[in-house]
């Protein structure tokens, strides 16, 4: 068994950038398992997960559309700006997780500014710094909505800094806990015709077991 798990501990975080890493690093673990089924096709090849955490998701927002020329020699402003391959290329040159830039920043606001350009190529204001940094008189940071989702204080800081980086990488989050959406699974080799459509979790051990069974 292989388990991705920095994968929801960057869905806790609300870090996009280092949930974009953790899931190619799962998707070149999953490519040698692949290799290995194709060589031995008697093998069950299972891929799931067991929550969803966070809630990522783009969006797309009202302040980025750019004018685009026309035919006509017009322009066209977009109400909309969508995002796309852009947005992911801007994550994938994020050379190190939230918590790594933080625990670097200290609680200096100039530092968190010095960090975050250096590590994503992307700029905090002052004020935005500021606020990723405040804490409460009990030390801790709150957001200031939602506080009843994110009840691990110590990931408040890294979401309030996926925050205010949101206005430039259109990715809105909607905890910092575990979500409830249907987690999705897939599968090759004998015993993967069962794993289509909906089910409960405990659907996957009679799969599995089923399988297990065919090959003794």
């Amino acid at each position: 068994m292989v388990e991705g798990g920095l994968i929801d501990y960057a869905g806790h975080d609300n870090d996009a950038a280092t949930l974009l890493q953790e899931i190619l690093d799962f998707d070149e673990a999953l490519g040698l398992g692949l290799r290995f089924q194709s060589d031995n096709p008697q093998t069950l090849v299972v891929v799931t997960a067991d929550h969803g955490t966070g809630g990522f998701s783009f969006t797309y927002s009202g302040w980025r559309g750019e004018q685009e020329p026309l035919a006509n020699g017009q322009t066209y402003r977009p109400r909309w700006y969508y995002p796309g391959e852009a947005e992911l290329r801007l994550l994938g040159r994020q050379d190190r997780s939230f918590w790594r830039i933080l625990e670097r920043a200290g609680a200096d606001p100039a530092k968190l500014q010095e960090e975050v350009q250096s590590a994503t190529g992307l700029s905090l204001t002052s004020d935005e710094a500021a606020r990723v940094l405040a804490r409460n008189p009990e030390g801790h940071a709150e957001t200031s909505d939602f506080r009843e989702f994110y009840t691990e204080p110590e990931v408040v800081p890294l979401a309030l800094l996926g925050r205010a980086l949101s206005r430039q990488t259109s990715v809105v989050w909607s905890t910092g806990g575990h979500t409830s959406d249907p987690a999705l699974t897939f599968g090759i080799g004998p015993g993967a015709e069962g794993l289509r459509g909906v089910y409960r979790n405990t659907h996957l051990h009679d799969v599995m077991k089923r399988s297990l069974e065919a090959a003794e």
